[in-house]
């Protein structure tokens, strides 16, 4: 499906998958969020069968991967949270929101040249979350859905820790996400805080965070968008 003038295109193929997989990533396409780039070529996101729970952003062809397998991994992860199959399923729709924003960070950062100083991955999440969070209600209903599928990956019994990796802890990730999110809005997600879900240590510094993290990313980011950042 070719949504705008900026050539992105989402291409569907679940030949051999369950079709309610593919029916949530359809319904939860997140193309028309997308900004078009100033001069890009074209970029194509694909949802497809692999082996492996996995997406990825390729450089070599400008394609992001999101693959089926991963959504049944939320729907795993969030049948556990939720309090009901409604619930499960708006937290997945959010997950593949994050995600897959967090994997056009990847693209933008590659197609764009962006300057970026520190880990990739973590630039990443930044951008998933500051685009999501423009959209208003939904959007922040995404961020906590893709916090919490890290906070629920980093509970995991005999869960390794991975220090070599080039992403941060899941749970790192987790309490890096719900700061941003905290500080974009304390009183809409003081939640976050009363429940004891972000330390109060931690919640202090967040509306400077992401401050912080929206000047970058419009330093970096706006002269390339045709619409800017908020």
């Amino acid at each position: 499906q070719t949504i705008h003038s900026g050539g992105f295109k989402c291409i569907i193929d679940g030949k051999t998958y369950r079709t309610d997989y593919e029916r949530t990533v359809t319904n939860a396409n997140p193309l028309p969020y997308i900004y078009c780039l100033r001069g890009s070529g074209p970029c194509r996101a694909w949802s497809q069968d692999v082996t492996l729970r996995i997406d990825w952003y390729d450089p070599r062809n400008g394609n992001i991967t999101f693959c089926f397998e991963l959504v049944q991994l939320f729907d795993q992860l969030y049948s556990k949270q939720a309090k009901s199959p409604e619930e499960a399923k708006e937290l997945i729709r959010g997950a593949v929101f994050f995600v897959f924003f967090h994997e056009f960070g990847h693209a933008l950062a590659h197609e764009l040249e962006l300057p970026l100083t520190g880990k990739e991955e973590d630039a990443v999440d930044q951008f998933a979350t500051l685009l999501l969070l423009e959209q208003g209600e939904r959007g922040e209903k995404a961020v906590l859905a893709g916090a919490a599928f890290f906070l629920a990956l980093g509970s995991q019994p005999n869960q390794p820790l991975a220090f070599w990796d080039e992403h941060s802890l899941d749970k790192q990730r987790f309490y890096n996400i719900a700061c941003w999110l905290y500080g974009a809005s304390p009183f809409r997600h003081v939640n976050l805080v009363a429940k004891g879900l972000l330390p109060e240590s931690r919640a202090a510094r967040c509306g400077d965070e992401y401050q912080q993290l929206r000047r970058s990313w419009k330093t970096l980011a706006d002269p390339k968008l045709k619409r800017p950042l908020k």
